[in-house]
C-alpha cells in the first residue's frame, strides 16, 4: 500500500481508507485528509481496549500518586475525547498531532510533531504514562522506540496500531505485559499492546 511515498501520501491513503465506514457521513471539507483527524475520535474507554479501560486505568495512576503525573498522547487528533477528563483531573498532559486544528480546552498543552520525532522534544525518562491509540502511522516500532526512550522506569504505555507487528525481539528495555489482535469483520487490522518499562 505504501511504498516509496511521502509521509502525506501516506496519510492521505491511511484516511482515504477509513473514510468508507465512519467518514461516510462527514462533510466533502472534513473528509479531505488535511481535516479528518479532527474528527477521528475514540473515547478514552476504548483508547486501550481490549486490554483495559484506559479512562479508569490513568484516573487510578493520577489518584494513586503523590506528584502531578505526566502523561503522553502520541496521536490525539483533535483531541476533543480528552475535554472532559482535563477538566475533571490534574495531571501533566501532552500529545501529537497530524492535525493543526485542537480542543480549545488543550491550547498550549499539544505539541506537533511525528511520534519519530519525539526525543528531540522531550527529555529522556519525562513520562509517567504514554498511549497512542492508531497514531503512529507506518513508523510504529519507530514510535515505540522513542516512547520507551521517554517512559519512566517502571512505568507502563499502552498502543493500538493498524499494523500487526511480526516481532518483539530485542526487548531489552521493556516488559510486553499484553498483545491483543484487532478484528473487525473476522479480518485482523492492527494489534493492541501493553508494555512495562524496566
Amino acid at each position: 500500500m505504501f511504498g516509496k511515498r511521502s509521509f502525506k501520501e501516506k496519510q492521505d491513503d491511511l484516511v482515504k481508507e477509513h473514510v468508507k465506514g465512519d467518514f461516510a457521513t462527514l462533510n466533502p471539507k472534513n473528509a479531505d485528509p488535511d481535516y479528518v483527524w479532527d474528527n477521528w475520535v475514540t473515547p478514552l474507554t476504548e483508547y486501550a481496549a481490549p486490554i483495559t479501560s484506559f479512562e479508569n486505568y490513568l484516573t487510578e495512576k493520577i489518584r494513586a500518586s503523590k506528584e502531578k503525573i505526566r502523561v503522553l498522547d502520541i496521536g490525539i487528533g483533535g483531541g476533543s475525547q480528552w475535554k472532559d477528563f482535563v477538566k475533571e483531573n490534574d495531571f501533566e498532559f501532552w500529545g501529537t498531532a497530524l492535525s493543526e486544528t485542537f480542543e480549545p480546552s488543550l491550547k498550549g498543552k499539544v505539541k506537533i510533531c511525528r511520534a519519530s520525532e519525539l526525543h528531540s522534544f522531550f527529555k529522556e525518562n519525562y513520562f509517567d504514562v504514554i498511549v497512542s491509540s492508531f497514531g503512529m502511522h507506518d513508523e510504529e516500532l519507530v514510535g515505540i522506540e522513542n516512547a520507551v526512550y521517554l517512559l519512566k522506569p517502571g512505568r507502563e504505555a499502552f498502543f493500538k496500531m493498524e499494523t500487526a507487528l511480526r516481532s518483539f525481539e530485542a526487548r531489552d528495555h521493556y516488559d510486553l505485559l499484553a498483545e491483543e489482535a484487532l478484528f473487525e469483520n473476522g479480518k485482523q487490522f492492527g494489534v493492541a499492546i501493553r508494555i512495562k518499562k524496566h
